[in-house]
């Protein structure tokens, strides 16, 4: 069965090419359509929180990128993104809600800005780097056990939450080479050919 797919996304929103990469690897027709500059009710209605992604799936909204990847991974189960063993699949979603639910959104630009009105996207650089540095230190002890994939010896879920956070540090002002586990994860992404395809930013850019 066949799916009319519409990604409402942005360049540079990490939870967006978490979709998108996914999408992609898994050979997914999809249209991707620009998140309007100021949106309103109409963009209200198909994601409450006027944030990026949102998925049309025939027409029907559905927001949060966790919920379109296990969509997507129940459409088409081939190229797989979880493991087929229960514990494997419990460790990979452990992986990808600490980046989706602890480090991803308390460095958002938006949060920091409710709790310190006036600050500046600028300003405020500096600690959203900081927090998903410590953060990502935390995280590695889960990580790269048994390969350079953030879990197990097979590209994963927890790969395209685990990469996109990751940019987004390097983007901030992180030192890649501070950082070596994940810049060996991004050197064995983009050494395989449908992943290097498949992902939604540009990888030779970040690890030379």
């Amino acid at each position: 069965m066949n799916l009319n797919l519409e990604l409402i996304t942005d360049k540079g929103s990490n939870s967006s090419e978490r979709v998108e990469w996914v999408l992609n690897y898994k050979k997914i027709s999809f249209k991707w359509t620009k998140y309007p500059d100021s949106p309103g009710e109409d963009y209200r209605k198909i994601n409450p929180l006027l944030r990026v992604p949102s998925l049309l799936v025939d027409g029907k909204p559905v927001s949060e990128s966790m919920a379109m990847i296990e969509l997507l991974e129940e459409h088409r189960l081939l190229p797989s993104v979880f493991p087929k063993s229960l514990w494997e699949r419990a460790k990979v979603r452990e992986i990808c809600e600490i980046v989706n639910a602890t480090i991803h959104p308390i460095q958002s630009s938006k949060v920091a800005g409710f709790f310190i009105p006036g600050i500046t996207k600028t300003e405020i650089c500096p600690y959203r780097a900081r927090w998903i540095g410590e953060n990502l230190k935390l995280l590695e002890p889960l990580l790269f056990r048994k390969s350079q994939f953030a879990y197990g010896s097979a590209f994963s879920a927890a790969d395209v939450f685990v990469a996109p956070i990751f940019r987004k540090g390097i983007e901030l002002g992180l030192n890649i080479d501070n950082f070596l586990a994940y810049k060996n994860h991004l050197k064995r992404c983009y050494s395989i050919e449908e992943i290097r395809q498949a992902c939604p930013f540009d990888l030779k850019s970040m690890i030379g």
